[in-house]
């Protein structure tokens, strides 16, 4: 019974119990075999292991059927993957799912929450609760969204005010972020762990950073959809403005006029020279081209008349070209 290689008695003997005891965990479960199908009970994947938790289980394994399936266990071959050779692995590729450099895992519950509300987002009434719930501080009212200056606004088409408008409604969103980080800056100051201080400091500041950022290359792409519409002369000077409390600065008007007056300077600097021609006294003729009379098909072949003197009809001969 205990030798080294199991005959053929033990074996059979072994997946008789076997199957005695998976039909009667299946009779308890209400999943009762057909006759003629005992066969078919165990899974040639099934393994030792789960075998001996099934005996255990039903208190029906005494020693020497626990002995019969040691012996039987190294027999139960296991399905492993074949590991790929390196100039296989190679000529596959790279691995598009081990190229990406992931970050340091957030905590579950705020991974959870966060992964949702990327997929889903938030509800309207939601959204417009987090946002009043963080005005723009007074100290630091640049971060709110810049108003469009008067001089440009008529100008705009009803489907470009339109664009601006839900850009503008982006960049409050923004702002309102941006205060939530920085009022967690301005109370990460109060902590008196130095080593933990500069650590959350530093983390707040990488945070608004980017917020503002964000925010300014939201403004430029207002620029970009308004600018075309501009005139050369003003463009450039809506190119070069500063972005303040307005798109294109709060001192717009008076670079426009600054604009204006150096064009108009530039101008009457300028030397007007007369033209050669008219400096010589010569008048410029305007030259008329004759249409060449050797041109093919210039004239059309005259009507032959279809009738002689005395009113009668000629007969017509086909016309054959010479």
């Amino acid at each position: 019974m205990h030798a080294n290689a199991p005959n053929e008695d033990v074996l059979q003997q072994c997946l008789h119990r076997i199957q005695q005891l998976e039909k009667k965990i299946d009779e308890k479960d209400g999943n009762v075999h057909p006759v003629g199908e005992d066969n078919n009970l165990l899974s040639p994947a099934s393994s030792a292991d789960s075998i001996l938790s099934l005996y255990a289980r039903d208190n029906l394994a005494d020693s020497n059927d626990i002995s019969i399936i040691d012996e039987v266990k190294p027999s139960v071959s296991r399905s492993e993957k074949p590991k790929l050779r390196e100039d296989l692995m190679a000529a596959l590729g790279e691995d598009a799912v081990d190229s990406v450099k992931w970050g340091i895992g957030l905590h579950e519950e705020i991974a959870n929450r966060w992964n949702c509300l990327a997929s889903s987002g938030l509800k309207i009434d939601k959204r417009k609760q987090l946002m009043d719930k963080y005005p723009v501080p007074e100290n630091c009212k640049l971060i709110k969204p810049p108003l469009l200056n008067e001089e440009v606004e008529p100008i705009l088409l009803a489907d470009g005010k339109k664009k601006d408008e839900q850009l503008v409604g982006f960049q409050r969103q923004l702002s309102a972020a941006t205060t939530a980080i920085g009022i967690a800056l301005t109370e990460a100051f109060s902590l008196k762990d130095s080593n933990k201080q500069t650590k959350m400091c530093a983390l707040l500041s990488d945070s608004g950073r980017l917020l503002c950022d964000l925010q300014h290359s939201l403004s430029i792409k207002r620029r970009s959809h308004i600018i075309p519409s501009l005139k050369a002369s003003i463009r450039r000077v809506g190119e070069k403005s500063l972005i303040n409390s307005h798109l294109f600065g709060n001192d717009f008007s008076s670079r426009l006029k600054e604009a204006r007056d150096v064009e108009k300077l530039s101008k009457d600097l300028q030397v007007t020279r007369p033209a050669p021609n008219a400096r010589e006294g010569k008048q410029i003729k305007s030259v008329v081209v004759k249409p060449s009379s050797k041109t093919l098909n210039s004239k059309r072949p005259s009507q032959r008349s279809t009738y002689w003197k005395d009113g009668q009809k000629k007969q017509q001969r086909p016309y054959h070209r010479k």
